[in-house]
């Protein structure tokens, strides 16, 4: 297995400043702060695809319409 680089360049200004600011706010290191933010962007695009895959219960509703009480 190849051995992948452990060194991360950041050269946009935004993203510095919200990692630092992530970093302060958690009380954590910036490589913490990186690893904290790739895990819950990761989590929310997992959450996304797997939520598209699975049925929407509202299209379910249209597609069976409820009786109306006799």
């Amino acid at each position: 297995m190849a051995k992948t680089p452990k060194s991360l360049y950041i050269g946009n200004e935004e993203t510095c400043r919200l990692i630092r600011e992530l970093a302060a706010l958690k009380g954590v290191s910036l490589t913490e702060a990186v690893t904290i933010a790739a895990r819950n962007a990761l989590e929310r695009e997992r959450n996304k695809a797997t939520a598209g895959s699975a049925a929407n219960p509202a299209s379910a509703a249209v597609d069976s319409p409820e009786i109306p009480p006799s």
